[in-house]
């Protein structure tokens, strides 16, 4: 496991209702985790997502983003796509992610996003929502 700095962030309830077991971010915090696991272009993150609100229209909440070219998870509303949709990129390769059928403010939702050598997956609930083939993918750096 790597260990985090979290920073602008405050202890709310979980899923569960439990108390001080989960994260609160206020779109301007976030968990700073050492740049050297995320050398590797195939990777899988997961987390227990409930938005508070939906990004303002073009905008998006950044849920995960690292490396070097940047790989991002974010929540983006953008009306001419359907509103708020989970997106999942990589901008070393061609390929992106958005699903907007699953979203909901004050819902849980537990995603994962993979990335192997020549594809993005994106699981919403432990189902599949959308795999799309990478091409041009290079490899990740840290600087």
């Amino acid at each position: 496991p790597n260990s985090g700095t979290v920073v602008g962030a405050s202890l709310t309830k979980d899923r569960f209702n439990r108390v001080n077991s989960a994260y609160f971010f206020n779109r301007s915090g976030y968990i700073e985790v050492p740049a050297a696991p995320f050398t590797n272009g195939t990777y899988t993150i997961s987390a227990w997502v409930s938005p508070a609100s939906f990004p303002p229209a073009m905008g998006a909440y950044t849920i995960f983003s690292f490396g070097e070219p940047n790989q991002v998870l974010t929540i983006s509303n953008n009306p001419s796509l359907g509103g708020p949709a989970w997106n999942f990129f990589s901008y070393n390769a061609s390929g992106s992610i958005i699903v907007s059928n699953s979203v909901e403010v004050n819902v849980w939702k537990h995603i994962t996003a993979i990335r192997t050598v020549d594809s993005l997956r994106l699981y919403v609930n432990g189902e599949l929502a959308q795999r799309v083939a990478l091409t041009n993918a290079g490899s990740l750096t840290y600087t």
